[in-house]
């Protein structure tokens, strides 16, 4: 029923979205579908040996929800961005806890001040927003590496949602730097790419905590 459930709601979203119809109805179906993962994660029944993996699931996805709520219904992108930083930094506890989440989560604040070095020397134009974007892609990456090695489902959605990130970083790479040609041709196509991904992804994150019960 799940996913015969999302299913129907991927398609029509899809649909309108690329006949240019009803914009405030695809948002909404859109928004729907990541609000269904989450209670499909609340209707999973506790079982002890993954109580901590199903908790985070959760706490992730209901971070997913206000991000989305922010990006997707809102436009409010710094605050969004900053709920998906949260939400990585969830699923990194998912995986590491105690000193070795903090030697991970160092990790990626290094690894974001060395790219936002480079863009510094480069000069791309740095303000608070590309900062935080920086931090949450690198953290994003950081934890796929992880997902494909400790699970087939959730490395599959972690993979998803990069693809996804990957379609909203170069939707919005107009705003640091010029294109055309074909560049201004991908930008479009990424507009609906970004969701045909995500989605998805989220769909597989939720299912993955079934995977494990298995």
């Amino acid at each position: 029923m799940f996913l015969c459930t999302e299913g129907i709601i991927y398609v029509l979203f899809l649909f309108l979205d690329l006949t240019g119809k009803r914009a405030d109805l695809s948002e909404w179906l859109k928004y729907s579908g990541i609000l269904l993962c989450f209670f499909y994660l609340l209707a999973i029944k506790r079982v002890q040996s993954d109580h901590h993996e199903l908790c985070c699931a959760r706490l992730g996805m209901a971070g997913t929800l206000l991000a989305d709520y922010c990006l997707l219904l809102h436009d409010y992108e710094t605050i969004g961005v900053l709920c998906f930083i949260m939400v990585q930094s969830i699923y990194l506890y998912r995986f590491y806890t105690g000193k070795a989440f903090g030697i991970e989560l160092c990790k990626n604040i290094l690894a974001a001040i060395g790219v936002i070095c480079l863009f510094y020397f480069v000069r791309i134009p740095i303000d608070f927003l590309l900062v935080i974007t920086v931090v949450y892609f690198l953290s994003l990456v950081h934890n796929v590496v992880i997902a494909i090695r400790k699970s087939r489902i959730l490395g599959m959605g972690m993979v998803l949602f990069l693809l996804c990130d990957l379609n909203v970083g170069l939707y919005n790479i107009r705003s640091y730097v010029e294109t055309s040609g074909l560049i201004n041709e991908l930008v479009t196509m990424s507009s609906h790419l970004m969701w045909a991904f995500y989605l998805p992804s989220q769909v597989l994150i939720s299912l993955s905590m079934e995977e494990k019960k298995r």
